[in-house]
């Protein structure tokens, strides 16, 4: 058997083999960590979401070592080529730019403040949802924009199919979220299997996946260009990080109705407002710099 296939053989089986533990421990370990109050009632999904996430992770770690390209010194963090003030001017600018979208949705009615507002709790979760933007922000960049978008283009892969792959991935990831089902599912192997067929037919569901696949997909191609356009990962990490502050802090003190809207649901990146101004953003950093005159 060629290296290659046998090499996608073993990576299918150990998946499978993660996929099939993940479905048989969840119960057990969900009641474990609900009888331990580490856990609120109704996080069964996260439970076996991140018995998947976690050892998968490892597992592909494991296997292609992405350690071996090289860490903060190759993508820029750290070094002469290192331009940290790019992380809080991207920053700055995200969190700007998001409001300004969640504006433009309460003054059409589809967004609207809270009657009553418990500002030490929302407030108190401030540096909750910071501290878990930054961290996914640096997890998710260093792999996709920096590893996944490097090796890549070294195996001879076109730059423009290099982003495209590389977004596609990143978007397609992002169905497997327990708040992409509106099912309830039972606290057993069972439950735990439904929730995951329904997952997998959420991804090739172009109705309701679609519009946030395409969101998630343009944001993915905006934080590969900033990327490439500064050589440094810290602007996409700022406005990776940004984003999810965001995105996580207006809900504490704005509702919505209904859910969703032709302009799209509280992501915000899965309707026609979020999709232009993505494409504006992705036009704006890359585009060509005008040389100087004479």
């Amino acid at each position: 058997m060629p290296k290659g296939l046998r090499n996608l053989v073993l990576a299918a089986f150990v998946a499978l083999l993660i996929v099939a533990a993940a479905v048989l421990l969840t119960p057990a370990v969900y009641a474990l960590l609900i009888g331990w109050g580490w856990l609120e009632e109704g996080t069964f999904l996260k439970v076996l979401r991140r018995l998947i996430l976690i050892p998968g992770l490892l597992a592909l770690f494991a296997w292609l070592r992405p350690w071996r390209a090289g860490l903060a010194g190759s993508y820029g963090l750290l070094g002469p080529h290192a331009k940290p003030r790019g992380f809080l001017a991207s920053y700055g600018v995200t969190v700007a730019v998001v409001c300004t979208l969640l504006v433009t949705h309460l003054l059409t009615g589809w967004l609207f403040w809270q009657e009553e507002i418990v500002a030490s709790e929302v407030f108190g979760r401030l540096w909750e949802w910071a501290a878990l933007g930054l961290l996914l922000g640096v997890m998710e960049e260093w792999f996709f924009r920096g590893w996944m978008d490097r090796r890549l283009l070294r195996r001879g892969l076109a730059p423009t199919a290099t982003a495209l792959l590389v977004a596609g991935v990143c978007a397609a990831a992002h169905a497997f979220k327990p708040s992409g089902l509106d099912m309830e599912v039972t606290h057993d192997a069972a439950g735990a299997l439904e929730a995951l067929l329904a997952w997998l037919a959420n991804l090739v569901d172009p109705i309701r996946f679609g519009p946030t696949f395409l969101g998630l997909f343009l944001f993915s191609l905006l934080l590969t260009a900033a990327w490439r356009r500064t050589g440094t990962l810290w602007g996409p990490i700022g406005i990776h990080a940004a984003g999810v502050l965001v995105l996580r802090s207006y809900g504490g003190f704005t509702d919505r109705s209904p859910d969703g809207t032709w302009a799209g649901t509280k992501a915000l990146v899965d309707g026609p407002p979020g999709w232009l101004l993505l494409g504006f953003a992705i036009y704006l950093v890359t585009r060509r710099r005008s040389e100087p005159a004479g």
